[in-house]
C-alpha cells in the first residue's frame, strides 16, 4: 500500500488509520508470503509443538508453551513457519524469534524491500527488559507508549511503537480471540475470509514493514504473558 493509494483508502473507509506521522508501509509482499494473510494454503504451522494439516488448531493457550489458535484463514507462498500461516500463533518467546526469523527470510535481499541485517539475534539483556515490559502491560502498571498502528479497517488488532528503558520498544495485546480465524462472509466479495486479527500477523502492513523488516537493529528481546482468558501480552525491544 503505498503512501499516495492510502490517503484514497482514508476517504473511503476511514477504518484504517494510523495514530502516527511519517511514511505509510507499502502493502507489497515478497515471495507470497504477504497480502492479508490468507490464503487457501491451510498448511499448518512447522516448529516446536506445532502441528500440521488443514483446519490445525492448538491447545497451547495463555498458560502453555504450545501454540494456540484455530482456523485455516492463514497461508501465503512464503516459509511456513512465517507469521502469515496464523493460526497457530506462538505462545512463548523462542517460538515467536522463530517464527520472526523465517518471516524476515521471506524478503532479505529480494530485490525489492531493503534492510540490513537479516538475522536479529536474541540478547539475553534486552531479554530481559522485555520481559518487564509485558509484565507490567500485562499487569495495568505501565500503558504502551509510542505511535499507535491501527489497521482495524483490513482486520488487524493495533499495536504500539515507542520506547521502553531507552530501547525502541513494540508492545501489543492477543484478545483470546485474535488468533481464531473469523467467520467467513459470503456477502463480501473482496474479502470473504478476513484474516487472524492478531497485530503480528505477517498480512497487517505496518508490522510486516516496520517490524518484520526493520532496518538497522541487529538484537532484540521478546517478553511475554500469557494470562487464563486466553489473552497474550507482547512486548520486543530492539538494539543496534
Amino acid at each position: 500500500m503505498r503512501l499516495q493509494r492510502l490517503s484514497s483508502v482514508i476517504v473511503v473507509a476511514s477504518g484504517l488509520v494510523l495514530v502516527a506521522c511519517g511514511q505509510i508501509p507499502d502493502n507489497s509482499s515478497a515471495s507470497g508470503a504477504g497480502g492479508h494473510g490468507t490464503g487457501a494454503g491451510g498448511a499448518g504451522v512447522t516448529g516446536p509443538g506445532a502441528t500440521t494439516g488443514p483446519g490445525a488448531s492448538g491447545s497451547g493457550g495463555s498458560n502453555s508453551n504450545g501454540p494456540h489458535g484455530m482456523g485455516m484463514c492463514g497461508g501465503g507462498f512464503g516459509d511456513p513457519n512465517d507469521l502469515a500461516h496464523v493460526p497457530l500463533c506462538p505462545s512463548n518467546p523462542t517460538d515467536f524469534h522463530t517464527r520472526f526469523a523465517a518471516s524476515r527470510a521471506n524478503y532479505y535481499h529480494d530485490g525489492t524491500h531493503m534492510f540490513e541485517p537479516q538475522f536479529v539475534n536474541e540478547d539475553p539483556t534486552l531479554a530481559t527488559v522485555a520481559q518487564d515490559y509485558a509484565s507490567k502491560y500485562a499487569a495495568g502498571q505501565v500503558s504502551p507508549n509510542g505511535m499507535i498502528y491501527d489497521n482495524g479497517f483490513q482486520g488487524y488488532d493495533m499495536y504500539w511503537d515507542g520506547t521502553y528503558q531507552g530501547y525502541r520498544a513494540i508492545a501489543g495485546m492477543e484478545k483470546p480471540t485474535s488468533c481464531i480465524c473469523p467467520p467467513p462472509d459470503p456477502m463480501n466479495p473482496f474479502i470473504p475470509q478476513m484474516p487472524a486479527p492478531v497485530f503480528y500477523n505477517l498480512g497487517n502492513a505496518y508490522f510486516r514493514a516496520n517490524i518484520i523488516r526493520i532496518d538497522g537493529m541487529s538484537r532484540m528481546g521478546i517478553g511475554h504473558v500469557g494470562k487464563p482468558d486466553g489473552s497474550h501480552y507482547w512486548a520486543f525491544v530492539f538494539a543496534p
